[in-house]
């Protein structure tokens, strides 16, 4: 991710709600160490920090929320620069968390997918850093995560919701805030957390989902048209996050998982252990060890 026009890679540090901003290098003696960091202070951000261009100048800009939604957080936007700092926030009148980020109507600017627990919803970006009026896709008791892109391959931005404790609902996307039925996909118990990724190179948008009480990862490949084949994967601890790798350099995306034990305290410290790679045998992405 880069938030400056010079081009130097920063990450997002949401326990701090800060940038640091990789540059130069560190060392202590003769052992190279990290590259050197700039921290730049962002007043006002919680939670997940979605970075976005919402304005189409070309520099980052930052989505996130003011405060915890139990304690009326809404959701804001902060403009960036250019030169790795922000303009003041620009809030909504939502209270909730950013969940996703993407141009659902085509008119070329960022929509936000946002939640409030029981809400998930659309706001819709004008250009500015501001947002029209929410557009709900729906209420339910159950929530943990959304998932926004094209599944189906119609160029419409399309969204997967974790709408119950063994399920996620894939709704295609008509281009208007407005979705058709969704498709139902099995989980494991609890999908905590999820993501999108292209695990055997065809084109198609798969899901991977971290499965917390099941202990496990259910992997989603796409066939095309919202069908998807399944496959479990089990796991000896509580899944609370999952990305994708190639990281032994074979051309295969592996999967990385964050796991905890006991599955209900995730917020306790890391573990050895706690960070669990899966490397991809077979080129389909079906196969993984």
């Amino acid at each position: 991710m880069y938030l400056k026009r010079c081009q130097k890679p920063c990450i997002i540090l949401t326990a701090v709600f800060a940038i640091a901003e990789l540059g130069g290098s560190a060392s202590l003696g003769q052992a190279a160490l990290l590259p050197a960091v700039r921290v730049v202070s962002i007043d006002r951000l919680s939670g997940e920090v979605w970075p976005v261009d919402l304005n189409r100048d070309g520099v980052t800009d930052l989505a996130a929320s003011d405060g915890p939604p139990h304690a009326g957080g809404r959701v804001q936007a902060v403009l960036g620069r250019g030169d790795g700092t922000f303009g003041p926030p620009l809030p909504t009148s939502f209270a909730g968390t950013v969940e996703a980020a993407g141009d659902f109507n085509a008119d070329g600017f960022a929509d936000l997918v946002v939640a409030d627990g029981a809400r998930v919803a659309i706001l819709p970006g004008v250009g500015n850093g501001t947002f029209s009026p929410a557009r709900e896709i729906g209420s339910r008791e159950f929530f943990t995560f959304a998932l926004a892109t094209d599944f189906n391959g119609d160029g419409r931005r399309d969204i997967a919701i974790a709408t119950e404790p063994d399920a996620l609902d894939v709704y295609p996307g008509r281009g208007d805030f407005t979705f058709g039925a969704p498709t139902r996909l099995a989980t494991g118990l609890f999908p905590h957390d999820g993501m999108v990724v292209d695990l055997n190179g065809d084109g198609r948008r798969d899901i991977v989902v971290a499965n917390r009480y099941s202990n496990s990862l259910s992997v989603f490949r796409n066939q095309g048209g919202l069908l998807f084949a399944s496959t479990e994967i089990a796991l000896d601890s509580a899944a609370i996050d999952v990305t994708a790798r190639d990281v032994n350099g074979d051309g295969r995306i592996d999967l990385l998982a964050a796991t905890r034990q006991p599955a209900d305290d995730i917020n306790a410290p890391f573990r050895a252990g706690d960070a669990q790679v899966l490397l991809a045998t077979a080129p389909a992405g079906s196969v993984f060890r």
